[in-house]
């Protein structure tokens, strides 16, 4: 779908210049420097990629940025408390990925030792959730600190056993389905299309979450615990979800 660069100037400058990202004008009390440069610099990553910005400068300013929050274990720790994450806080196992994703589009050597400590942490990490196990698979795949494969492997294990008969995933084996844990799901076996029987897994974890968008074009909110009510985890699971269901399509062309 054409859009005006226009429309995305302001978002777009406000990409291009990371060291503006400090001056946000949130709320300090509530506000997490390190969660926000880890979403600024994915959407710059994206926002590059897509050539909206085309300089590498903006990248390689948020990847600096980014992996300053590197905790000494290797990964980006978001939500401790939580191992599970949401649609807005990603939980520290899809930190880490985004952390690695935003070094790794950065091409530059001063971050290799970084993504090295953070594939240590995820080679380490046990397939015990949804969001964890998608975090393996979403791995850069052409980056030169691989994930061993038997890592790769038990996160696939863990999510083809995890899904649901109606079709979508949980946060864990056998819970309910959720929205967002279905879009990560999908996103990360979407990395392994020609793997045996995993698009007939993505058609019916699309069909899932086509089953519950509301009238209005959104998606319930995924919270922790399930069932809350949250403007922003309601903006955030639908924006994984469409997403979701943009990837699939695009398998489905291919």
């Amino acid at each position: 779908m054409p859009i005006d660069r226009g429309v995305l100037k302001d978002s777009i400058g406000w990409l291009e210049h990371p060291e503006r990202w400090d001056h946000n004008r949130g709320d300090v009390m509530a506000s997490d420097r390190r969660l926000a440069d880890l979403q600024f610099a994915s959407a710059t990553v994206s926002a590059q990629a897509d050539g909206w910005i085309s300089t590498s400068a903006a990248t390689h300013e948020a990847a600096r940025r980014v992996v300053s929050h590197q905790d000494a274990s290797g990964a980006w720790v978001v939500e401790p408390e939580n191992p599970i994450g949401s649609p807005t806080t990603y939980g520290t196992a899809l930190a880490t990925v985004i952390a690695v994703r935003a070094m790794h589009a950065a091409t530059n050597a001063e971050f290799s030792a970084a993504i090295e400590r953070a594939r240590v942490w995820m080679d380490a990490l046990e397939a015990r959730n949804t969001p964890a196990s998608a975090a393996a698979l979403l791995w850069p795949r052409d980056a030169a600190v691989r994930l061993a494969s038997k890592r790769t492997e038990s996160a696939l294990q863990f999510l083809e056993e995890s899904q649901s008969v109606q079709g979508g995933w949980g946060p864990y084996r056998g819970a309910p389905a959720e929205a967002f844990d279905t879009a990560v799901a999908l996103l990360a076996l979407s990395e392994v299309p020609s793997r045996p029987g995993i698009r007939d897994r993505l058609n019916r974890g699309a069909r899932y979450l086509a089953s519950i968008q509301e009238p209005d074009g959104g998606w319930p909110a995924t919270t922790r615990p399930s069932g809350g009510e949250s403007y922003a985890q309601r903006m955030s699971t639908t924006a994984w979800a469409t997403l979701a269901l943009l990837e699939v399509a695009d398998l489905a062309l291919r």
